[in-house]
């Protein structure tokens, strides 16, 4: 991590930021295998305005994995069964409150159109296009952003006690 700083995207690749054996092992949410997490707990307005933050160690365990893509799907269909339906949902609210509260602060937005290339076997592109970008990227953004906030507030606020906690 330090010699990257962030995973790289290439067309046909991604360099992780961290070796494989972490990003895809011990550091990924695999189904049903526990991962030791620290966790920031945030209660939120309706409008995105964090109300109290607690932070603690835990050992969570994903239930499925859900791509970008399979999250459009379910938030797509009024009708979905699927058990992150209304996870999903609760997150959507969320991430447009962020949002919309973001806008309302004057932020910039990056929420720029991203290439899509597509490759042949030898790894040449052959074409190029738009690439669509579907809203769950977006409520990850928004909601790791109010995290890395409430994180960084925390730690400026009880400077000598966070160096203990970390």
């Amino acid at each position: 991590a330090l010699k990257r700083g962030n995973s790289c995207y290439f067309p046909a690749s991604v360099e992780p930021m961290l070796p494989q054996e972490l990003s895809n092992g011990l550091c990924s949410l695999k189904p049903d295998v526990p991962r030791l997490a620290v966790v920031a707990e945030i209660a939120m307005s309706a409008r995105g305005v964090p109300q109290k933050a607690v932070f603690y160690r835990a050992l969570i365990q994903s239930a499925a994995r859900l791509t970008y893509d399979g999250a459009q799907e379910i938030l797509d269909d009024p009708a979905s069964t699927s058990p992150s339906g209304p996870m999903l949902r609760e997150a959507q609210k969320l991430a447009e409150a962020l949002l919309k509260r973001r806008e309302e602060r004057g932020t910039l937005s990056f929420d720029l159109p991203e290439a899509k290339a597509e490759v042949d076997a030898k790894g040449k592109i052959t074409a190029l296009s738009l690439r669509e970008r579907p809203f769950p990227h977006r409520q990850i953004e928004d909601i790791m952003n109010a995290g890395n906030e409430a994180v960084a507030g925390h730690l400026a606020s009880h400077a000598e006690q966070s160096r203990s906690f970390l």
